[in-house]
Order: C-alpha cells, then sequence, then structure tokens
C-alpha cells in the first residue's frame, strides 16, 4: 500500500508538471506567432521605439542612463549570449554528460542545441528584420534582428543547462536555485540587448519565447526517450517509470 500510495503521488506530480509546462509553452507559442504576425505586417512599433529611448538620456540619445561602467557590463553580460559563449556552455555540458558515460545523452544534447539555433538563423532569414535606427547601437551585431539571437540562444542553452543539473541534485531549494540563475541569465542577456540598442523589445520577447518552446520541447522527448532506454536517466536518480509500470499499478 505504501509503494502504491507513492506511486500514485509519483504520477500526479508528473502529471501537474506536464500542464504547467503545457500551459506555459502554450503562452510562449502565442506570443511568439502574434510578435512574427505583427513584424511581416506593419515592422516596428512605436512602443518598441519608446522603450529603447528609456535607456538613453532624453538630450542625448547616444549615451545610455546609468554609470559610465554600465555599457561595457552590458557588453559583458551580452557576451554570454553570443555565439562563442554558448558553444563554451554546451561544451562544458557535453563535456559533463561524457564524464558520467552519458554518452547517448550528449549526442541528444548536442543536436537539441544544434537545431535549436539553426531554427533561430532560419527564423531571422525568413523575417529579415533590420535592426534599431532610433538609438545610437552601443556594440558590434549582424544586419538581421528578429528573433534575437543572443535571447533565443541564451534560454535555450542555460534553461537546459538549469533543468540537467538541477536534476542532478536533491532537494527542491537546491533544485529551485539552479532553475533560477539559468533563467536569471537568460533574462539579463535579453535586457543587455535592449540597453546596447541592437534589438526591439519584440525581438528579445520573441526570442525568450522561442528559445524557451525549444528547451521545454527538448526536455519533454528527453523524458520519453529515457523511458525507451533511449537515451540515459540523470546520475543517481530512480529510473523513470514506464506506461507499461503505471499501468500495472
Amino acid at each position: 500500500m505504501p509503494n502504491e500510495a507513492h506511486a500514485r503521488k509519483s504520477v500526479l506530480t508528473i502529471e501537474t508538471g506536464v500542464f504547467l509546462k503545457v500551459f506555459i509553452a502554450v503562452g510562449c507559442v502565442w506570443a511568439l506567432v502574434k510578435l512574427a504576425g505583427k513584424i511581416r505586417k506593419i515592422g516596428p512599433d512605436e512602443i518598441d521605439n519608446q522603450i529603447l529611448r528609456a535607456f538613453r538620456r532624453p538630450e542625448n540619445p547616444a549615451v545610455p542612463l546609468g554609470p559610465k561602467w554600465l555599457p561595457d557590463v552590458a557588453r559583458d553580460i551580452t557576451a554570454l549570449g553570443s555565439g562563442t559563449g554558448l558553444t563554451l556552455i554546451s561544451g562544458i555540458l557535453v563535456g559533463f554528460l561524457c564524464l558520467n558515460r552519458r554518452f547517448r545523452a550528449a549526442g541528444y544534447l548536442i543536436s537539441s542545441l544544434g537545431s535549436g539555433l539553426g531554427l533561430c538563423q532560419f527564423m531571422k532569414d525568413l523575417f529579415v528584420r533590420r535592426r534599431p535606427t532610433v538609438v545610437p547601437h552601443l556594440t558590434h551585431f549582424d544586419p538581421e534582428s528578429f528573433p534575437s539571437g543572443h535571447s533565443m540562444g541564451s534560454a535555450l542553452v542555460y534553461l537546459t543547462l538549469g533543468g540537467i543539473i538541477s536534476r542532478q541534485v536533491k532537494g527542491p531549494i537546491a533544485k529551485l536555485y539552479f532553475l533560477s540563475v539559468a533563467f536569471l541569465i537568460a533574462m539579463l542577456v535579453g535586457l543587455s540587448r535592449l540597453y546596447l540598442g541592437v534589438h526591439y523589445p519584440s525581438d528579445v520577447l520573441a526570442g525568450w519565447a522561442a528559445g524557451s518552446v525549444w528547451s521545454g520541447m527538448c526536455s519533454q522527448i528527453a523524458r520519453w526517450l529515457q523511458r525507451q532506454g533511449a537515451v540515459e536517466p540523470p546520475s543517481g536518480s530512480p529510473s523513470l517509470p514506464t506506461e507499461t509500470d503505471l499501468s500495472l499499478k
């Protein structure tokens, strides 16, 4: 009886988590579709421009708000979402999985992150939105603006990183800590793009939405593959219940 009650509780927890993830994913997809449709139809919105101006001094839009050292900090933060930074973090992730002899999980991670970043470039080529011109840019950039590659890449990579690490630790506080850190880094990278004037707010929101959806989708597929035995489960974690096991309960 205790085992049966524990199994039912585990199933309920899994179902609740799946429901929340689906709810969040639907919201992100809806936001992404609305933003994409808006960009295709009318281009930059005045609200986007007003938000970018809010980061600059009214008398001189070339000067950002805050102390003199803040632009350098923003460039350092935005580098966390650059191709080099994301590749380095992804390499550390893959190395961690390989050290734990989870080679199939490492291969799945590479394919998940690579396809997500490829999707980002495809969307950039599809919409071909140019960079903001309402304020001077404070860093270098490629021509396409929508969605923000830094925002999408950081959401994809850091949320995936937070999810993997949170499943290696015990206790809700430790899990929440790593997930919160991953979320905070992704948020800061997106905000740094606005502060530097190289993205519209809608670019950043679309990047966050697309990266979060792709990360969540890949996470759910990974759990399914773990149940099938195609991908190794997290080190030291109990094996995930299969559909057959649940039906026997």
